[in-house]
């Protein structure tokens, strides 16, 4: 993606929050890069079942051609 980032964690017997391990992200990619990259929030959702995950998956799978496309369409 050009300008966002799709993931999917699994946290099982994890002693860390989710807020916890997303600043911690953030701020070894920030570090990396050597700037501040990231928005000051994030967008979670609990998947809570099979049907859901495939359907999620097909989206992240599918989302970088969509916009491809739109970007493509937009500045022809």
């Amino acid at each position: 993606m050009p300008n966002h980032l799709h993931l999917i964690l699994t946290l099982s017997d994890c002693d860390i929050s989710l807020g916890e391990i997303v600043r911690r992200f953030k701020a070894i990619v920030s570090k990396e890069a050597g700037l501040k990259v990231w928005q000051p929030n994030y967008y979670e959702h609990v998947i809570r079942n099979d049907q859901a995950l495939m359907r999620i998956r097909q989206y992240i799978q599918n989302n970088p051609l969509e916009e491809k496309i739109e970007f493509e369409q937009f500045y022809k």
